[in-house]
């Protein structure tokens, strides 16, 4: 490639001690900065940029310094001097921080050196020491080489891209989503995709690529859907984005199992977990804070079971800097309610903290306080769950709240000082 030089025009002009001076050339922007007054610039007509210093003291010390803009690439660094009383002198050139040429001048008449920069080169600094200078004798001069263009430019096309129709909608209606995360410490991706009608998944199709999405293979679809049971309608499914935990080396993910009962809806939390990024996944495992009894798909309203551990997982599990797994949920048993067991969705919330249990190859997970709401705040209860941890440890949770016969709907937030186990 052929490459033209431009050379740095610095205006004639004083420069004051300690204080550097921007410039800009061709739509750059540069600083020149010298420790030594005064201080001169000229300009010639090749283009070239000379900086001039002088000093008359003896055993002075004159540097100069030139910062360029990264998009600039500096081609050569040039420093020639000359000491009218023949004193010797030492001089160094550094280049991006890095000593490129030294030495000592020994009562020349006149001095020079030039040194050609590698590329991309954004900052160059002379430095003249033990010298006793007269007149214009200590010249900097910093060559330019043409602006360097950044990989997106030089490059293309860095892509291809086309329109194509990724899920065909259904013929029974509902709208094709998608949703696609990491599930690994390698890139490892997983998608899901299915058909959705209102908060009901329908032909959920997963794939996962062990690429960063350059391939992809279907994989075993997760419980998830609705049925009826007994006479019960059933919906299972996660609002939450899985999370992929170190300590086990499982992805770990939020599960939610929904039954409506008359014109109440009850709502019990779990987890599953895959050992291969989302390909297959273990049965769900429930998550407690009181005694019950589990589901059983042929009593599913069994009252041992149905009153109890109620609660809807959040949006996000987190993995906290200690090592812990943090989820909050919502729509949980208000202890201090007294009509708790009439309402259509409860009032309460908590937060669950897990971590992996090694030598029993499981997770432990303890239960957090409970903290509920108002139906006068909140008609609906805390719904839609988040959570996030600030840096100095403490735990925010925030929910969205309905509205009531009063006031419209407003988000609710709690903060947490003791890991999330108290709202």
């Amino acid at each position: 490639m052929n490459r033209t030089t431009n050379r740095i025009v610095l205006a004639a002009g004083i420069f004051c001690l300690g204080v550097p001076i921007t410039h800009a050339f061709g739509g750059d922007t540069y600083t020149v900065s010298s420790n030594t007054p005064p201080y001169r610039q000229s300009s010639l007509s090749d283009g070239s940029v000379k900086t001039v210093w002088w000093n008359k003291d003896a055993g002075g010390k004159n540097v100069v310094s030139i910062d360029i803009g990264l998009d600039r690439q500096i081609s050569q660094v040039m420093f020639f001097a000359a000491s009218a009383d023949k004193y010797a002198y030492d001089y160094v050139i550094d280049v991006d921080g890095k000593r490129v040429a030294s030495g000592t001048a020994d009562k020349p008449d006149w001095y020079g050196i030039a040194f050609d920069a590698p590329k991309k080169v954004s900052q160059a600094r002379i430095e003249v020491t033990n010298a006793r200078l007269e007149g214009w004798v200590a010249i900097g001069d910093i060559v330019m080489g043409e602006p360097v263009a950044p990989p997106w430019e030089e490059n293309r096309p860095i892509a291809e891209v086309k329109k194509a129709i990724y899920r065909e909608p259904s013929q029974g209606g509902g709208a094709p989503c998608m949703w696609t995360f990491y599930s690994g410490p390698k890139l490892e991706r997983l998608e899901q995709n299915w058909t959705d009608t209102g908060d009901i998944w329908k032909n959920s199709i997963p794939r996962l690529s062990l690429d960063n999405g350059r391939t992809w293979t279907n994989c075993k679809p997760r419980p998830a859907g609705y049925d009826t049971r007994n006479g019960y309608t059933i919906w299972e499914w996660s609002w939450a984005d899985p999370i992929y935990d170190p300590a086990s080396g499982l992805l770990v993910q939020p599960w939610n199992r929904q039954l409506l009962v008359g014109r109440q809806y009850h709502d019990f939390p779990y987890y599953i977990t895959s050992a291969d990024h989302g390909r297959t996944w273990n049965d769900p495992e429930p998550l407690r804070y009181e005694e019950g009894e589990d589901f059983d798909p042929e009593d599913p309203a069994k009252p041992a079971f149905l009153l109890n551990n109620q609660a809807q997982p959040g949006f996000l599990i987190r993995l906290r800097k200690s090592g812990d797994l943090l989820l909050s949920a919502c729509l949980a048993n208000a202890p201090d309610d007294p009509k708790n067991g009439e309402r259509v969705w409860k009032l309460g919330a908590l937060c669950w903290r897990g971590r992996w249990d090694a030598a029993g190859e499981k997770y432990q997970w303890t239960a957090g306080k409970r903290v509920q709401i108002d139906a006068e705040q909140s008609s609906r209860g805390l719904l839609e769950a988040d959570l996030a941890e600030l840096n100095d440890g403490r735990i925010l949770v925030v929910w969205r709240g309905s509205d009531n016969q009063y006031t419209t709907g407003h988000k609710w937030f709690s903060l947490s000082s003791d890991k999330g186990m108290t709202l």
